[in-house]
């Protein structure tokens, strides 16, 4: 009975967090990536801004954008699930 419970539990937890492949675990493996996303912006090679969400400078007009990792660290903006996440069309 005791094995089949860790079973069960180990499978939900498999199911909502993470990916086994080749004996890897994997977290956030069917999360969205933000370099998919429609509304990245790429600013270096590892990070980026995210269009979705920013401020506009009311004198200049410039607008800012958050970085990507400010806004899937925020749960009320796209948070770790990609809440916003549009994914991207490439052009063939």
């Amino acid at each position: 009975m005791r094995k089949i419970t860790w079973l069960i539990l180990f499978v939900r937890m498999e199911k909502a967090f993470a990916t086994i492949s080749k004996g890897q675990f994997i977290r956030n493996a069917r999360l969205p990536v933000c370099f998919d996303c429609l509304h990245f912006i790429q600013t270096t090679q590892k990070t980026g801004k995210c269009r979705k969400f920013g401020e506009k400078n009311i004198i200049t007009g410039k607008i800012s954008y958050i970085a990507v990792e400010e806004a899937r660290a925020t749960e009320t903006i796209c948070s770790q699930k990609g809440n916003y996440f549009e994914k991207k069309i490439e052009n063939l």
